[in-house]
């Protein structure tokens, strides 16, 4: 359906949700229809392969077809085929694409067509956590990093940040697709790779190059790693000229990482300023979720570029979600709303939205119409198991998305 082959060739080489992509020649709801549809082809499709060396393959989704099937299905192919047939190297590739049902013998939907491109989902393998060197207890799988990346619009020469990175799943995505990364984190340990491996009889202190860089340069994207620091999420040191082009981030939830921001409980009224060059680590109280994601977006809407995204992810609980819960302000634009679905009770949406104006001062600020949600309501309904299973009846007859949602879709982790 794409009307340009350059186009669809560059989209298949970054998608990671698209398995193949064909030139559609013929189709029907069952094999009899497709065949006497793929007769209907015209010479302009067949006369520039006529005398090309080719194969032709079986593709069942939802059932294993056997051998002996397949090779019944290829001998029905009622096509002038000229050229030799090549299983190795053929200079044009077919495909018959079945879908099934589960527990039918018959496919509901048939396709032929001639194969023009593979996505990309060997990068799900190539930078998967199971391989990588440096991981954490939230490092976000490869396949999400890289959706999330090219919902950036990550491309070379962009500078991209992430204010919660972590162990850097998501410096990674983006610096494969050649942007400059960097990111800030509060928790001193894992910036610096220090304390406890996440990984099952991995010893008990990690090695001295278990960090960011290291991952990096691993992949040879080093050249592209601007650096990580430790800093607060809350006080920003930034000055106002920093420009970002896309910031892209998982806050924590206090699900499996608690929020935080350096604070103290009580006043301290014997409180001395320390000098430069003494190590002081500040105490730390808890960060309130609506607190944290407003702040995350009058970060985004001072040091965005124009037209620059900010991603992250916002957990609900499905069966009082609604759009009134997503963070907005002024200044950005809601691009997308993505739902991955953790469990029956609970999903959490990949937000992005789209810098289209400059703040003007005080009056532009984050805001949230429903802040219920976000008032830790998350966290303890989520480790409240009576409330949740409460709860399973109405997310069964709940409608967990709204149709009024722009860009709404479904993410599989």
């Amino acid at each position: 359906r794409v009307p340009f082959r350059d186009s669809l060739l560059a989209y298949m080489s970054r998608t990671v949700l698209v398995k193949f992509a064909y030139e559609l020649w013929a189709e029907g709801r069952s094999r009899a229809e497709m065949y006497a549809d793929l007769v209907k082809v015209g010479p302009g499709y067949l006369a520039p392969h006529q005398a090309s060396s080719f194969s032709i393959r079986i593709e069942g989704f939802g059932k294993q077809l056997a051998l002996a099937e397949k090779l019944d299905l290829i001998a029905k192919i009622d096509l002038d085929f000229q050229g030799r047939v090549d299983l190795t190297n053929p200079e044009v590739r077919f495909n018959q694409v079945e879908l099934f049902r589960p527990g039918e013998e018959a496919p509901t939907a048939v396709y032929f067509g001639r194969w023009v491109a593979n996505g990309s989902r060997d990068l799900i393998t190539r930078f998967s956590l199971k391989k990588r060197h440096f991981i954490g207890t939230t490092s976000m799988d490869a396949g999400l990093s890289l959706i999330m990346a090219n919902l950036a619009a990550a491309r070379p020469a962009v500078l991209i940040f992430d204010p919660f990175v972590g162990t850097g799943s998501l410096l990674v995505a983006c610096a494969h697709y050649g942007a400059y990364v960097m990111g800030t984190d509060i928790d001193y340990n894992i910036i610096h790779g220090r304390g406890k491996p996440s990984r099952k009889n991995a010893g008990k202190t990690r090695a001295a190059d278990e960090n960011i860089r290291t991952n990096m340069t691993k992949y040879g994207l080093g050249g592209r790693y601007v650096d990580v620091m430790v800093a607060d999420a809350d006080s920003s040191g930034w000055r106002d000229g920093v420009r970002f082009d896309a910031i892209i981030t998982d806050p924590p939830y206090g699900v499996r990482e608690s929020n935080r921001k350096v604070g103290a409980t009580r006043k301290y009224d014997d409180a001395v300023d320390l000098p430069a060059d003494v190590c002081h680590y500040p105490t730390k109280i808890r960060y309130g979720q609506a607190e944290m994601y407003k702040d995350l977006l009058n970060f985004s809407a001072t040091h965005l570029s124009m037209n620059g995204r900010l991603l992250f992810w916002l957990p609900v609980l499905r069966s009082s979600y609604h759009t009134d819960q997503i963070p907005s302000h002024p200044c950005l634009q809601l691009n997308s709303n993505c739902e991955q679905q953790l469990n029956g009770l609970t999903s959490r949406r990949l937000i992005t939205l789209e810098k289209v104006a400059e703040p003007r001062g005080l009056e532009d600020v984050a805001y949230v119409v429903d802040s219920s949600a976000l008032n830790d309501d998350f966290r303890e309904r989520y480790f409240n198991m009576a409330t949740l299973s409460d709860g399973i009846k109405e997310v069964a007859e709940c409608d967990p998305g709204s149709k009024s949602d722009p860009g709404e879709c479904a993410l599989s982790g």
